[in-house]
């Protein structure tokens, strides 16, 4: 018995081990000089909503709701707030690092009584939530390349 209980210890926690080596940054680098005045331009033309920016440090914090389309579900769709990192990385390159943080928006109780739970499910590294974000500062900054670690 106790050699299955070490065989689990150990299974599990090589797993966990190997997600925990798998995350890693999402970035964007990018030639030219007023990238984060143009990253935050095109974030509030767009349905990005701005919560934060200070150029001093280079963080900018967006969010947007992406609706959930099934009728006979509880989940009523997902907040995603993004926290956006503008370095100098070289002297004609900036990169644009991204973190995200997903809040499950679940619908609660009974027709005539409805309620709303935000569950948070932290920081995620799940890569269909960094598509359109990349994508869109991408078609926005121009020159980019796309780089996961």
């Amino acid at each position: 018995m106790r050699i299955i209980q070490v065989f689990l210890v150990l299974l599990l926690s090589s797993g966990y081990v190997a997600r925990a080596q798998s995350k890693s940054p999402f970035y964007l680098d990018i030639s030219g000089s007023t990238v984060e005045n143009q990253t935050l331009q095109s974030l509030m033309d767009s349905q990005y909503f701005i919560q934060f920016a200070n150029k001093d440090v280079g963080l900018i914090r967006c969010k947007t709701v992406l609706k959930y389309k099934h009728v006979f579900s509880h989940k009523d769709g997902d907040v995603l707030e993004f926290n956006l990192l503008v370095q100098n990385i070289h002297s004609d390159t900036v990169r644009i690092q991204l973190q995200a943080n997903l809040t499950e928006k679940q619908r609660t109780g009974s027709v005539g009584n409805m309620g709303y739970h935000n569950n948070d499910q932290g920081i995620t590294y799940e890569s269909k939530y960094y598509k359109e974000i990349l994508a869109f500062l991408k078609s926005e900054l121009i020159e980019g390349d796309i780089v996961r670690n």
